[in-house]
């Protein structure tokens, strides 16, 4: 859930501008709407070499469609390129603009002061300068472009909005506090090829020669998934957010003969978040509480520490940490108590295209288990990369693979000729999403899993596909 800020100075000078732009020419300038050939800038010619202006003609072509399309964060890196070898006006201030929209702001006062060292009594860029400076948070220089502005006469409205925009400045700002909500809830049915995890050989051999029998049981389930989040905001553009969790997951057997398999987790977790322009932190501490065969599994606590931090406008680097501890209700399952220390790191890089919001991302993780006996206790480490897209039709589409070794401190019972247990774990995640009427969600997913072990008893595949219903609300 994202978090949001209202500041109602930076409306008021938006209001500003668009009163500006209807009443007043700001630049000598014409150029063809993006979707047409060409666009042009007639004040400056680009280039005096005709295949370069064409070039250049091409290059500002594509970044005023991206521009009236909203997409600045594309638009940004063109106009770059494009005002290295035109500096116009016009130019400068597209890129200046760009770079505001998508939080550049030391290029957007840059490119803006450079515009009125030319042509001091350009107001619109007066006015944006302000909107810059009071998105840097120098309210002091914010006040002086408001007051130049002032200077040069303007109508009595705007004249008013100015004043009016001075004055909040002026005024310590009044620390919002807000509590937001959000709950998703879905369920559905979905099948599984291998409910009890059974090996691909029904019938292994052991170091004997006596043979173990297994058989594979498959069915359908239904799902049911909530995630709920409780936030409180302490009111700072930069600063703390208390943040509260909680997922509910539960698979329910129908069938009498999968039913030993019924499964059911409870996670609670609750810690500060820290939100700044340039990254975020999170420090949740949760509890979980696990269900199997519709009975007490295990209790576990953990904390898991965990930074974002933003390299550039569309990349991004994740660090986490996580501590679990995890304790088996049943004398007969203490083996497998024990500890879990995970980290988890890699980039994820966002861009936009074909109407949509891409995010490609490669995530590596190691993991050390000491459980209260060797056999259950491994270093694991895991790698792949992941897909995420979401178009503007309300479709999601997500698609996700993994590659896991898995390296036990001892053999697997019954398999003690084969040394120590070894799992080499593929697994394909794919699920399609459509939203409607905003609130309201179908989606269909599929898994597949395949783990090769030593121990032939845990060397299996699975398919795991579903169709999910539910709803996403925020308050």
């Amino acid at each position: 859930m994202e978090r949001h800020r209202l500041i109602a100075s930076r409306d008021l000078i938006f209001c500003l501008i668009l009163i500006l732009l209807k009443s007043h020419t700001v630049f000598a300038e014409q150029y063809v709407l993006p979707g047409q050939d060409q666009i042009t800038v007639t004040a400056v010619p680009l280039t005096t070499q005709p295949k370069a202006q064409e070039t250049l003609n091409a290059k500002l072509h594509e970044a005023m469609a991206l521009y009236y399309n909203g997409s600045y964060r594309l638009a940004l890196p063109i106009l770059k390129e494009v005002a290295a070898q035109n500096d116009s006006r016009e130019v400068l201030y597209w890129l200046g603009r760009s770079a505001y929209e998508t939080g550049e702001t030391g290029l957007a006062i840059e490119k803006y002061q450079q515009i009125l060292a030319r042509e001091p009594k350009l107001s619109r860029v007066r006015l944006e300068l302000a909107a810059a400076y009071k998105q840097a948070g120098n309210t002091d220089a914010a006040q002086a472009e408001l007051q130049k502005v002032l200077a040069e006469n303007p109508d009595a409205e705007v004249k008013e909005l100015i004043e009016k925009a001075v004055v909040d400045i002026e005024e310590p700002q009044v620390e919002s506090k807000r509590f937001f909500a959000a709950l998703r809830a879905s369920m559905g049915p979905e099948y599984d090829s291998n409910v009890n995890v059974g090996p691909r050989d029904e019938r292994i051999l052991l170091a004997n020669n006596q043979a173990l029998t297994s058989k594979n049981l498959d069915g359908w389930l239904l799902k049911f998934n909530l995630n709920g989040d409780l936030l409180y905001d302490f009111g700072k553009p930069n600063g703390f957010v208390w943040h509260n969790h909680i997922q509910f997951l539960h698979h329910e057997y129908p069938d009498s003969t999968n039913s030993n398999f019924n499964y059911t987790q409870t996670d609670v977790n609750t810690g500060l978040d820290y939100y700044d322009r340039r990254f975020k932190a999170k420090l949740p501490f949760g509890f979980i509480d696990r269900r199997f065969s519709n009975n007490d599994l295990s209790h576990a606590y953990y904390f898991m520490p965990n930074i974002e931090i933003n390299l550039r406008d569309d990349t991004d680097f994740a660090l986490s940490y996580r501590y679990e501890n995890e304790d088996f209700i049943e004398p007969q399952f203490d083996a497998l108590s024990g500890i879990t220390h995970t980290g988890t790191f890699g980039p994820r890089y966002k861009f936009e295209a074909f109407n949509a919001e891409h995010s490609l991302a490669l995530f590596g993780t190691y993991s050390r288990r000491n459980a209260h006996t060797d056999r259950f206790s491994y270093d694991e480490w895991s790698m792949g990369p992941s897909y995420f897209a979401r178009f503007k039709t309300g479709t999601e589409f997500y698609l996700d693979f993994k590659y896991l070794n898995r390296d036990y401190d001892a053999p697997a019972l019954l398999f003690v000729d084969k040394g120590r247990r070894l799992d080499n774990r593929y697994t394909l995640t794919f699920s399609l999403s459509q939203t409607f009427y905003k609130v309201y969600f179908v989606s269909l997913g599929y898994t597949y899993t395949d783990n090769s072990s030593n121990a032939k008893l845990f060397d299996y595949d699975k398919n795991m596909v579903g169709l999910n219903v539910g709803t996403n609300l925020n308050f």
